[in-house]
């Protein structure tokens, strides 16, 4: 029987990342798509991808390369009526870790939809404790 593969969670900073061409970002793509691991995202990423790339942060064309493409590699976690648990346990994060509105909403998406390890960017993820690893590119 094959050994379960390891969910890890992206958020939008890791893109960014994987953009640039970062080491870490770079083998943790390669293991998603060697088979080895599987990646995971909010809908929110795409959308503050796609605003990344409006406003100049990372080329638009790689944004819109990148977004289109994303659903093909990563399992999208998607917000909608029958997320109503997700989006109130979002909201209880926030509150109770002094996370952005659209940090819980990501990394609420990302425990729930399994993932053992969160790859960020973001300071204010780095003090949720009381779940995956966080770790911080």
């Amino acid at each position: 029987m094959p050994a379960a593969k390891v969910i890890i969670g992206c958020d939008t900073g890791f893109f960014k990342h994987f953009l640039e061409g970062t080491p870490r970002s770079l083998d943790v793509w390669h293991q998603a798509r060697s088979g080895e691991s599987r990646l995971v995202i909010s809908c929110i990423s795409l959308f503050e991808l796609r605003r990344l790339g409006f406003k100049g942060a990372i080329p638009s064309e790689k944004a819109t390369t990148l977004v289109s493409n994303l659903p093909t590699v990563c399992t999208v976690i998607w917000l909608g009526q029958d997320n109503q648990r997700l989006i109130d346990r979002a909201a209880r994060m926030a509150h109770g870790n002094g996370l952005a509105m659209a940090d819980a909403l990501i990394l609420t998406s990302l425990i729930h939809a399994g993932a053992e390890e969160v790859y960020t960017t973001d300071e204010d993820m780095m003090r949720y404790k009381s779940g995956p690893k966080i770790s911080k590119l």
